[in-house]
């Protein structure tokens, strides 16, 4: 089986800036690249542009995806991490964790859970995928723990009563999201781990009825 990597970038929010997208060419001088995205497919070779970067001059969204174990997923989240206290106990260090930016509450959120990617079957169509996980970053910013919580689940090999204890479940794991069941798709989390988790969760509150009538 020959290597294939897929590097894409979005920006979400608003275009990349013409002078920010002369940074955004230095980064490969193959990738198809537009003020609202960047793609790029390496059959040999990696990637060895400043992803930190890249995100923090405009694009939005990143998806790393190798046929060879690498899953990684960042994102900007300009307002901040969203209930912090909440989501500590989901965040590994250099696997979940949280980027500040130097100045404000912002940052870039990192999700690359490597403890059990050899489980992690290769996508067939990696790319289809990028679009399903781009509301990812609205629902976290909007303080849903559940994409933080799947991702910790692709790094536990079975479940038992010591990761119960430690790791507090978010209602509304009987009814994921798509992008959610594209995150579970992505990082491989087992239907072993689905099911042990959606039977200690609790349902989502139902919505107020002003939301209804929305």
């Amino acid at each position: 089986m020959s290597e294939f990597q897929v590097i894409s970038f979005r920006a979400l929010d608003r275009p990349v800036s013409d002078a920010n997208l002369k940074f955004m060419a230095m980064q490969s001088t193959r990738a198809d690249i537009t003020p609202w995205s960047f793609d790029n497919e390496y059959w040999y070779g990696d990637f060895s542009g400043d992803t930190i970067g890249m995100l923090r001059r405009g694009y939005d969204f990143h998806v790393h995806y190798a046929n060879f174990g690498i899953r990684k997923i960042m994102m900007t989240l300009p307002a901040g991490f969203p209930h912090a206290q909440r989501a500590k106990p989901f965040l590994i260090p250099n696997e979940i964790h949280f980027i500040r930016n130097e100045r404000g509450k912002g940052g870039i959120l990192c999700l690359e859970p490597r403890a059990d990617l050899v489980r992690a079957n290769e996508l067939p169509s990696p790319w289809q995928m990028i679009d399903r996980l781009l509301p990812l970053r609205q629902e976290i910013s909007a303080g849903d723990l559940r994409p933080l919580f799947l991702a910790h689940l692709a790094t536990v090999f079975e479940p038992d009563e010591a990761l119960a204890k430690k790791l507090p479940v978010p209602p509304g794991l009987k009814r994921l999201t798509r992008a959610q069941k594209a995150l579970v798709e992505f990082f491989g989390v087992t239907d072993e781990l689905l099911a042990w988790a959606a039977a200690r969760s609790a349902s989502l509150p139902a919505p107020k009825r002003s939301e209804q009538n929305n």
